[in-house]
């Protein structure tokens, strides 16, 4: 398989823009991206109080990619699944995939528990997994069957017609972010986001996971090769030096942008390190398997102390 290029975008604020110029500069970068041949661009889902992405509504921001574009693949990497209704992302993801004539990627996760939290979920662990995975199986079934029957922890369906379909069969490649296991036990292509010095032993052990789950030969639902990404931040100049002088201060403003709004809305709840009953994962709130026995009793008593203000 041939080494193909894509964007990873988060669409961040610029000072001294309006949000209106913003996505207007935007959409002119993805005609380009198009037009020199690029693969595919994936847009992350953020909601407030993150301040990193202005798209929070991937599949707005999709549907003008679908008609400024005539090559270019597209799609969000990812859906937060536990944060959507399972019947809406179908119809959506039916209406892109048709907008676009068959060239939309859905890359699917769980996200976070203060994700959750701030959307107003339930912030549990274990409940935020379970949403998770019974969305993606809705979906899955959805976007495949005339019928949508399903009775699960959050959702009921009994033969549900299915009037809309993808235009891809069943349904458009699936990625999964950060985890290689993940990916291929559920046959799913995959992207990291780790040091380009250790990504070979990424993709072969992927692989040899994707043989394991799925067969020795096998090819993903939409009859292709299982392909692996890697997300890597680059500025092109003439020098490395140049490189850098230009990179330091977005770089500053970029590590801002994704971390700290977030985290000091959090700190002001008391969820964070800063506060005597935090678990101290700061960058990862009450995510950790091994924080659960501990952190999670207090998280919910934070929760119930909010819950009472």
């Amino acid at each position: 398989m041939a080494l193909q290029f894509g964007v990873f975008d988060h669409i961040e604020p610029v000072p001294g823009l309006t949000l209106e110029q913003i996505y207007a500069d935007r959409l002119i970068q993805i005609e380009r991206l198009d037009q020199v041949g690029f693969y595919a661009y994936h847009l992350a889902e953020h909601h407030t109080p993150a301040v990193h992405s202005l798209a929070p509504s991937q599949n707005v921001f999709l549907a003008a990619v679908s008609q400024r574009t005539r090559r270019l693949r597209f799609g969000p990497c990812v859906y937060v699944l536990p944060l959507h209704h399972p019947v809406r992302l179908i119809e959506e993801i039916s209406m892109l995939d048709n907008l676009s004539g068959g060239r939309m990627e859905i890359g699917v996760g769980r996200g976070g528990v203060l994700e959750a939290f701030f959307w107003g979920q339930d912030s549990d662990v274990e409940v935020n997994y379970a949403r998770y995975l019974e969305t993606l199986a809705i979906m899955r079934e959805g976007l495949s069957h005339d019928e949508l029957t399903y009775h699960g922890q959050f959702y009921e369906f009994d033969q549900l017609p299915m009037r809309m379909r993808p235009r891809q069969a069943p349904y458009p490649p699936l990625w999964y972010m950060r985890n290689i296991q993940t990916a291929a036990a559920y046959g799913m292509n995959a992207v990291l986001d780790v040091p380009l010095s250790v990504f070979d032993a990424y993709v072969k052990r992927y692989r040899e996971l994707w043989e394991e789950h799925q067969g020795v030969g096998a090819l993903t639902l939409q009859g292709t090769e299982p392909r692996i990404g890697l997300i890597a931040h680059m500025l092109l100049a003439e020098t490395d030096e140049q490189a850098v002088a230009e990179a330091t201060p977005a770089w500053k403003a970029y590590r801002w942008n994704l971390e700290s709004p977030r985290r000091l809305e959090a700190e002001k709840r008391g969820l964070t390190s800063s506060s005597a009953t935090g678990c101290g994962h700061a960058r990862h709130p009450y995510r950790h398997g091994k924080c659960r026995a501990t952190c999670m009793p207090r998280w919910r008593n934070l929760r119930s102390r909010s819950d009472a203000v």
